[in-house]
């Protein structure tokens, strides 16, 4: 008794931890979403720094807190070690150090705590069904949208300002979303930004999308097996009452 209940204790306090993680990514990602759509000064925009820094402190917080309640930690370690070189404040360093660094990278840096939500976020989706499969199935669902999201967002404050193409948003999240699908679009990016992200979400789609094959071969497979059990029961009980 006295395990289960320390296991239960441990699963309750993760719940909150993961919790907390998606509501700060999800404030994160709103604010980085405003600032890019309204044209991006967050290099420079103190009341972001400090809430990225705050968000950063959280992130690490929850890590050591789910080591602590790991049963296994150096297995935690091993597999979630990343996720705490991702939460590191690296935007609030460099510019403490006044450490010179090209605007781009600067930008894209701001989405490495958001990968920790992500992974969160996944792992929240997978536990809604017990059919691995299904699990799976969802998991790469919102991965491949908050690919296509986040995509879209560096795409748009890239190629805006010099593609006549891209004129809005939505522009963005339609070309993001045919090159993922290998579609192909009438949008040609003109930065090398657009460029190297065309090619990653091409290749990304082609990894990802053939999951939904197995997705639906995976569920007409169990569909003709119920049909077969159905028809097999129902020849036993003709079977039997003759």
């Amino acid at each position: 008794m006295p395990v289960i209940a320390n296991q239960q204790n441990r699963l309750r306090i993760a719940a909150w931890c993961h919790g907390i993680v998606l509501v700060l990514s999800l404030m994160l990602v709103v604010y980085i979403s405003i600032d890019t759509f309204h044209g991006w000064r967050l290099a420079t925009d103190s009341g972001f720094m400090r809430f990225q820094l705050w968000i950063c402190m959280a992130f690490i917080a929850d890590f050591f807190v789910e080591l602590w309640i790991a049963p296994d930690r150096r297995r935690f370690l091993f597999h979630n070690l990343v996720f705490l070189l991702v939460s590191i404040p690296y935007l609030n360093i460099i510019t403490a150090l006044d450490i010179d660094m090209p605007p781009e990278a600067f930008y894209y840096m701001r989405f490495m705590p958001l990968l920790r939500g992500a992974y969160v976020m996944t792992r929240t989706v997978g536990y809604m069904s017990d059919i691995r499969i299904v699990s799976i199935f969802w998991s790469y669902v919102v991965t491949l949208v908050m690919a296509l999201y986040f995509g879209a967002l560096m795409f748009f404050w890239r190629e805006a300002p010099v593609n006549p193409q891209v004129s809005t948003f939505f522009d963005a999240v339609w070309f993001c979303a045919t090159q993922m699908t290998t579609l192909g679009c009438s949008i040609f990016p003109v930065t090398g930004a657009g460029r190297i992200l065309s090619s990653m979400l091409s290749m990304m789609g082609m990894v990802m999308f053939p999951l939904f094959t197995v997705y639906i071969s995976d569920i007409l497979r169990r569909h003709i097996r119920k049909q077969r059990a159905a028809a097999s029961s129902s020849l036993d009980k003709t079977a039997t009452k003759s």
